[in-house]
């Protein structure tokens, strides 16, 4: 047996899908050690979009000022457990908001992509154009494929998404979900968010809804998603933040603490996996400190828009055009109006 998984060997051992068909995406060897193969797991550290990071009382040793600790195999298998009642809680929890931060999402993504989109002179000559096969857009955390379901719903988008995720179980429930022009657009890949399986320039746009606070390395996440772009290529990044209003504020880490752990794990048979979210979210950055992240990544016209009274920050940045450095907006970037 070799010591590596191509991308799609992935998809096709895993029988994700019937066949793969994404001829414009350039597709490298993953090196994956022979345990790890012989034992459908993937070696420390790699995480797929998720971070080796284990839920309050899941495991392992040492972790941050919630208990976070750092396990791959323990997170993984977590994620997993969860699957079958994930987007049933994602609804349940969110009072359906989480439908609502996901169009919003897509439509910022078209607005970059798709032509005739009301933006600056300079901002058109920075888009990049679409192939003969349409628009390729990486999916990244991609878990039970709403975000890319989300976006194949938009007869504004043409091309493939391609959706990657380390736990098989939230991409299998996904694959339910493929129907139709779905079946045509989406293509769901195990792989890791932190060592993209993927050559430099390899698409248009690449997204992420609530991932990125779980990467075990944010900077090198947010530097192989800009490696895999092309130039002008955007990133949106989808992710919790919290309210700056101190009464809402309040009312939204009482929840947080209380409510969602309790609903989410009688529910779902696993109380840690939903004491996880509230603490992962309480050690990650801001909406502006997320910013400078991006801004530190190299990412250009990085900008961020609140929603839902700030639970929910939606970030853009572009990769600079080639032969240019980085702009930014300053130490933090602008709030979009």
């Amino acid at each position: 047996m070799p010591n590596f998984w191509s991308a799609s060997t992935i998809v096709n051992s895993l029988a994700l899908l019937p066949a793969m068909r994404f001829p414009t995406l350039h597709i490298r060897p993953v090196p994956v050690s022979q345990d790890a193969l012989d034992a459908d797991q993937r070696p420390a550290g790699v995480a797929g979009g998720r971070s080796p990071r284990a839920a309050p009382g899941v495991g392992g040793q040492g972790g941050g000022a919630n208990g976070l600790v750092k396990d791959a195999a323990v997170i993984r298998r977590m994620f997993g457990a969860i699957a079958p009642r994930y987007d049933l809680l994602n609804h349940l929890l969110s009072g359906g908001l989480d439908l609502h931060w996901r169009r919003a999402a897509v439509s910022a993504l078209l607005s970059h992509l798709a032509p005739g989109s009301d933006r600056s002179e300079r901002e058109q000559g920075a888009r990049p154009s679409a192939g003969a096969g349409g628009w390729r857009v990486l999916d990244l955390c991609a878990g039970t494929l709403d975000l890319s379901c989300a976006l194949s719903d938009s007869r504004r988008f043409v091309g493939r998404s391609l959706a990657l995720d380390f736990a098989l179980p939230m991409l299998r429930r996904g694959r339910r979900k493929l129907g139709g022009r779905r079946a045509r657009q989406i293509v769901p890949l195990c792989g890791d968010g932190l060592r993209l399986p993927f050559r430099e320039a390899s698409f248009d746009a690449a997204m992420v809804a609530f991932g990125v606070r779980n990467f075990e390395d944010l900077d090198r996440g947010l530097a192989e998603a800009r490696r895999a772009l092309v130039p002008g290529g955007l990133l949106l990044v989808l992710e919790f933040s919290r309210p700056a209003n101190p009464v809402f504020r309040a009312f939204y880490e009482a929840y947080s603490r209380r409510v969602l752990p309790a609903v989410g794990g009688a529910i779902s048979g696993h109380g840690a996996a939903y004491r996880y979210l509230p603490a992962s979210v309480a050690e990650f950055p801001d909406a502006r400190g997320l910013t400078e992240r991006l801004e530190h990544a190299r990412f250009e016209e990085v900008r961020h828009r609140m929603l839902t009274g700030g639970i929910v920050a939606l970030h853009t940045g572009l990769k600079p055009l080639a032969g240019r450095g980085s702009l930014t907006n300053g130490p933090a970037g602008r709030a979009a109006g």
